[in-house]
């Protein structure tokens, strides 16, 4: 047998397949049919090739199918698609129920992921190997020169565990094209309308990647105004959002106040049912109604939250509902976290810097918001030192801005509640931009606006 034959690489093949860790591989997918949302932190790993085992990857593809179609992935779910295209098999599908009978209580499905991935890789750095064998026993393999077979060695391992090669680009690749389509079309607000005009211009909007940081004290209004930003998003501009509440209830407490601020009607009229006493108060809750039924407004409570879940169900509600900006209300201690160790800034930060790492990761804006201490107004205005565990909230946020009432004296002084009655100042920007304005949060419709740019 010639050198070549001997290094051809389905003579290699028994070795490959042999490279595997079948045991991680089920364990991967029982995890998922225990618990269907797993399956957006997995693919967020692996890919179907990733599966040694045919079987499991047929597994794995059908699952992936299943979640970008948006339906629960679930035994019974995978069956139907198998059974209705004879995918698996009789064999196969007593394959799969065996493994959705797995216990996996005690499965760690990050360590089962990697060890899944580091199988994958081996597989793929032995074939690499097969091919520098070849190119030093193949005469018809010509380099000019040391540096040429040295680099092209190199070339093949480099995208090897990265897992980053996708994302390296050229700066100068199709920048006359770039710069053609903004020239056409200039957009002084190239980001997601705010629905604060005065905001839009100094920030351009609400753009990918970016994490916007709205501190202020207890019950300075934080909520409301992200509340604000999130209606005008999804119920105007008809974008899909996801807003993950830590605090308040899906429908006994947000879906009254978006249709506060939809209809312009008391929200506490809403919430008791007073407003059906107006014709007018009734016809603009209806139609606020009619709205809302067709908002992509998507809002989670999540009172007892931890960094890993949070990230897993924004990546599930990509997938899901391809929502355009993420709202996180508000940056505080995770509450059924692991904390081991570290301590309350280094969780704040962990979790902030979650926030941000998942918003570029996904290219869409997020916004939240965060609590200042209680120096935060003793002095003329908040500052960076004003912020719990600031240096890492203020080292993750793109924006900070800062958000306080106005005292009595300070309206009256500046010409009545007609004025505002709430302050908007933009402090530390890794993007530049200017921004202080007046808004007028209404005292019982939860809208809030922008009133004049100071």
């Amino acid at each position: 047998m010639s050198v070549l034959n001997t290094l051809a690489i389905k003579t290699h093949e028994p070795i490959i397949n042999n490279i595997e860790r079948p045991g991680a591989e089920r364990n991967v997918l029982a995890y998922i049919l225990n618990d269907s949302d797993a399956i957006y932190d997995v693919i967020s790993r692996l890919k179907d090739d990733d599966f040694n085992n045919s079987l499991n990857q047929l597994i794995f593809k059908c699952m992936t199918g299943l979640s970008e179609r948006g339906v629960r992935v679930t035994l019974e779910n995978i069956l139907a698609v198998t059974k209705s295209k004879d995918i698996l098999g009789q064999d196969g599908e007593e394959y799969l129920r065996r493994i959705a009978r797995t216990d996996t209580s005690a499965v760690d499905l990050k360590y089962n992921i990697e060890q899944v991935l580091v199988a994958s890789l081996k597989r793929k750095a032995y074939l690499q190997g097969i091919h520098v064998l070849n190119d030093c026993v193949d005469e018809r393999s010509y380099f000019n020169d040391v540096n040429e077979f040295v680099g092209r060695q190199q070339q093949r391992f480099m995208d090897l565990g990265t897992g980053t090669s996708d994302s390296i680009v050229l700066l100068g690749e199709d920048v006359d094209k770039w710069l053609k389509q903004r020239s056409e079309s200039p957009n002084p607000v190239p980001g997601l309308h705010t629905g604060f005009e005065e905001l839009d211009k100094a920030i351009g909007g609400f753009m990918p990647g970016r994490l916007y940081v709205f501190a202020g004290r207890s019950k300075a209004r934080k909520s409301i105004l992200l509340n604000n930003f999130a209606t005008y998003m999804s119920a105007v501009q008809g974008k899909p959002i996801l807003y993950l509440d830590t605090e308040m209830l899906s429908f006994e407490d947000v879906r009254p106040r978006i249709l506060a601020i939809l209809s312009g009607v008391s929200e506490r009229d809403i919430n008791t049912g007073m407003y059906v006493n107006s014709d007018s108060d009734r016809e603009s809750v209806n139609r606020a109604a009619r709205i809302l039924a067709e908002t992509p407004f998507h809002h989670a409570y999540v009172p007892n939250f931890n960094i890993s879940s949070i990230v897993s169900l924004i990546r599930k509600c990509k997938v899901k509902h391809d929502i355009q900006a993420i709202f996180f209300d508000y940056i505080k201690m995770p509450m059924s976290q692991h904390i081991g160790a570290l301590k309350e800034y280094q969780l704040l930060g962990l979790l902030t810097a979650s926030l941000k790492d998942i918003a570029g990761e996904l290219r869409i804006p997020g916004i939240t918001a965060c609590q200042l201490n209680r120096e935060a107004l003793k002095g003329d205005e908040p500052d960076e030192f004003s912020i719990g565990a600031s240096d890492r909230i203020l080292h993750n946020a793109s924006y900070l801005f800062y958000l306080w009432k106005k005292t009595p004296e300070q309206i009256l002084e500046d010409g009545g509640i007609d004025s505002g009655n709430t302050v908007l100042s933009l402090g530390a920007s890794r993007h530049g931009g200017e921004y202080r304005a007046f808004l007028r949060a209404h005292e019982s419709n939860a809208r809030m606006w922008e009133v004049v740019r100071v």
